[in-house]
């Protein structure tokens, strides 16, 4: 197996699991015993204000999402770029923690950018790469600014990008039309 990168998995146009269609994974681990990652395009309609009023009982005004990271339950998970509260460096200045009191801290002492994630995307030994040979992900290098800013069209913006990277490798072109079919 080659070192692993964190990247993007995004979900082809053809993988219809509910779970996954039109998602963007932020792909953290990927090894002999599995690959785990967290969906990122996928928010809830619970903020962190209120699922800390939930925990705490304390009123936070942070109107974030709560993202849905997978199908997978788990811990409240965190991605921030503070390293004092932090359990694994996943790319330079991004950290990722499920630790209940450092999560507590992200919260209390709130600084931007901070995504919280219930939930994980998770696959057993194989399982991702026999769906990637099937067609049903596309890799893309992971970027931590995308993480942070907007995901609302983020699937779409991903997709085009490797559809694009795709064609110019193909065609050894280096610049691709707006509208190809203007050709």
């Amino acid at each position: 197996m080659k070192p692993f990168e964190p990247c993007f998995l995004v979900a082809s146009p053809d993988l219809r699991d509910e779970n996954f269609a039109e998602t963007v994974v932020f792909l953290m681990e990927h090894n002999k015993e599995g690959s785990f990652g967290l969906i990122v395009n996928r928010p809830t309609p619970y903020t962190i204000g209120d699922i800390w009023k939930e925990l705490t009982q304390k009123e936070y005004a942070i109107d974030d999402p709560i993202y849905l990271g997978g199908p997978v339950e788990g811990p409240l998970m965190a991605l921030h770029a503070r390293s004092l509260h932090s359990e694994r460096e996943i790319l330079p200045g991004l950290y990722w923690t499920t630790q209940k009191h450092d999560l507590e801290s992200l919260v209390e002492t709130y600084e931007p950018p901070l995504l919280l994630f219930n939930g994980y995307s998770g696959w057993g030994t194989g399982q991702l790469d026999h769906e990637v040979a099937q067609g049903s992900w596309l890799f893309t290098p992971a970027q931590k600014e995308l993480l942070f800013e907007s995901k609302q069209d983020l699937w779409k913006r991903l997709i085009a990008g490797v559809g694009e990277s795709f064609m110019r490798n193909l065609s050894r072109v280096q610049t691709l039309p707006g509208d190809p079919s203007a050709n």
